[in-house]
């Protein structure tokens, strides 16, 4: 018997990937942790196949194997004040490299919309939140081809990474999130008009917010947390977003109703309202 071929197996313009609806719809999807085979295998394919079928020549990184441009050890991890991120696994000296690794370059939404049609639906909106336009440039977009898409906003005050090079600005301790500051290379202005457009469709809003990318949905229980918890801005933006979230519901479900259910509605709203209100006087004067 033959020994099977290591290579990579690539797309080609005869053996297309399947195409999937274009997703017109990011506001509340599910952020998961994706597995390296995501970056290595589906990420890579579409790009490929979508540059084989513009007739583009492909970047030089994807015509050798893939690799990660991660270079210490870390971990991925969900919390709800970050969500996703990377977390060092090991203490990092001030002036270590962390990442390495391949960009995607798109100029135009022709070729981004290409890409994103062969990919499913929640990882076409997790590659709109990770893409990010650059800064002084009125049409480019950049997309980290790895787990560096992970890496979070920490403005000047929290970040740890930074520079050309993505080094460590200051010693690291195994177990810290890592972050680097956005506005050294993010446009905030909405200069590439196309991808701020895109974006404005899918999300709701075209421009990054201060944390970089539009509001993660959160969970109640996560909500109420935070609601016992001595909130920073960050919290409190994050409750006044799942609010809003919460009235839009509530309104799109109304206008399916008729006056009559409207006014029964909002009379058991405001009547659960007053009952809470009770309860907690009461536990408030049974405390003293």
């Amino acid at each position: 018997m033959g020994e099977e071929s290591t290579e990579q197996e690539q797309p080609d313009s005869k053996n297309k990937l399947p195409t999937y609806p274009l997703a017109l719809d990011c506001r509340n999807y599910e952020r998961i942790i994706h597995k390296e085979d995501v970056f290595s295998g589906i990420l890579r394919d579409a790009l490929i196949q979508s540059k084989l079928d513009l007739e583009r020549s492909l970047p030089e990184f994807l015509e050798r194997p893939f690799y990660n441009g991660m270079l210490i050890q870390y971990e991925v991890k969900d919390d709800p004040i970050h969500g996703r991120g990377l977390y060092t696994t090991q203490d990092l000296p001030e002036g270590t490299m962390v990442w390495n690794g391949d960009l995607a370059s798109f100029t135009n939404i022709r070729d981004y919309v290409y890409f994103l049609r062969y990919l499913p639906r929640e990882l076409q909106c997790d590659v709109m939140l990770w893409s990010y336009p650059v800064k002084d440039s009125d049409r480019e977009v950049y997309l980290a081809m790895d787990e560096g898409s992970y890496m979070n906003d920490g403005g000047i005050k929290d970040s740890n990474i930074g520079g050309n090079e993505t080094t460590t600005i200051r010693d690291i301790k195994a177990g810290e999130h890592l972050a680097e500051n956005y506005y050294e290379y993010i446009d905030f202005e909405g200069n590439v008009k196309w991808f701020h457009d895109l974006r404005e469709r899918v999300f709701g809003s075209g421009k990054y917010t201060e944390q970089g990318a539009p509001p993660q949905p959160i969970k109640q229980n996560d909500y109420h947390k935070m609601l016992r918890t001595d909130t920073t801005s960050t919290f409190t933006a994050s409750a006044v977003d799942y609010l809003f979230r919460e009235m839009d519901v509530l309104v799109e479900s109304s206008n399916r109703m008729n006056m009559t259910s409207i006014i029964t509605l909002s009379f058991l709203v405001v009547a659960a309202f007053l009952t809470k209100r009770r309860v907690l006087f009461k536990d408030k004067l049974h405390g003293l």
